[in-house]
């Protein structure tokens, strides 16, 4: 009898069909779009390449010289690699064989996966969503997105706190914390709830595995580190609104873009941070649940992106997207009282906390 319960419960967790396949639609599309030759890919397909290239024979991508086309040079970046470890560690395996863009494609499949194994009535069709949406089939082939390596441990490691698995969790966003910057803006709806639920300990883990993936690059050049992965992107010069760019044209609808259009004026950095910092703790205090700081991490995230850069890039959008759609399944399953500071109580197998 035991024997058949574990049986059925393995059928129940497997991935069904009707999702496998849309999965594989939703592949086979990126694939033929990156195997098709068009004349725009970013200067991010060109980085990423490189600096894979250079990882493979032990040079550091961090103050690594990167050759990019003329049209798509970004003024000032020829040393800078702007992402962080975990996206250079995530896609050599994929550039040592073949494009670096097929690895994002993975990060694309686990987030489908990640978003579906939160069940609930409306897992499906969101994943669903996901995989076929065309911006997210976009921004995995024609304009990489590298924060998809962060989105699929962050989808990863939601996936595994709703169903109980609070190291695995965390273990998973150290690894998020460690691919992209943009985690960090959400990492602090994840971090509170956590100390105030007495998980000190599963926190610290993140931390450690975020540390740990990116300290061997610190070590290397400290200096260029920084640099790179958090100057380079508050130095950038400010765009306006609307610019001419070599393929079509630049739309940055950021704090700084439209002060400099309007009012002619850089906002300094110190404003456009306490700015967002108020914002934080405006939407900090509006979280008293982990569905809610879910819902309220993903609306702080897209306020972040439009005050704190100098220049906007629609792929921002991705990692808040991913995370309302995660708010969206999980908001419409049944859930149960949790006394605070104690473990959720179990509903259907799944841990939840009451919103």
């Amino acid at each position: 009898m035991t024997v058949g319960l574990r049986a059925i419960d393995l059928r129940r967790r497997a991935l069904p069909v009707g999702i496998a396949v849309v999965i594989a639609i939703g592949v086979a599309i990126r694939i033929v779009l990156i195997a098709t030759p068009f004349t725009y890919i970013p200067d991010v397909f060109h980085y990423d390449t490189q600096a894979v290239k250079a990882l493979l024979v032990g040079s550091n991508p961090y103050g690594h010289t990167y050759v990019v086309p003329s049209a798509l040079a970004t003024v000032g970046a020829r040393n800078v690699f702007a992402y962080l470890p975990g996206v250079v560690e995530f896609l050599t395996p994929f550039g040592a064989v073949t494009d670096v863009r097929v690895g994002l494609v993975v990060c694309d499949v686990l987030v489908a996966t990640a978003l579906f194994s939160l069940r609930g009535k409306r897992s499906r069709p969101v994943a669903a969503v996901y995989m076929l949406l065309p911006t997210s089939i976009l921004f995995t082939s024609w304009y990489p997105n590298d924060t998809l390596v962060g989105m699929a441990f962050l989808g990863l490691s939601i996936a595994a706190n709703e169903r109980g698995h609070r190291w695995v969790s965390s273990a998973l966003l150290g690894a998020a914390l460690a691919s992209s910057q943009l985690v960090w803006l959400i990492y602090p709806f994840i971090l509170f709830p956590n100390l105030k639920a007495g998980k000190s300990r599963e926190a610290a883990l993140a931390i450690l595995v975020a540390l740990a993936l990116v300290a061997p690059f610190v070590i290397l050049n400290p200096a260029v580190f920084l640099g790179n992965t958090v100057s380079f992107e508050f130095s950038r010069p400010v765009q306006g609104l609307l610019t001419p760019q070599p393929f079509g044209a630049n739309v940055n609808p950021t704090l700084s873009g439209v002060a400099m259009t309007l009012l002619r004026i850089t906002v300094p950095l110190p404003v456009k941070g306490g700015i967002a910092l108020a914002a934080m703790l405006l939407f900090l205090r509006r979280s008293p649940t982990t569905l809610k700081a879910l819902l309220n991490g993903s609306l702080f995230v897209i306020v972040g992106i439009f005050v704190l850069p100098s220049d906007f890039s629609w792929w921002y959008l991705e990692l808040p997207l991913m995370t309302l759609m995660a708010w969206i399944i999980l908001v419409g399953k049944p859930s149960t009282e949790v006394v605070p500071g104690r473990e959720s109580l179990k509903h259907g197998g799944v841990a939840r906390d009451h919103d």
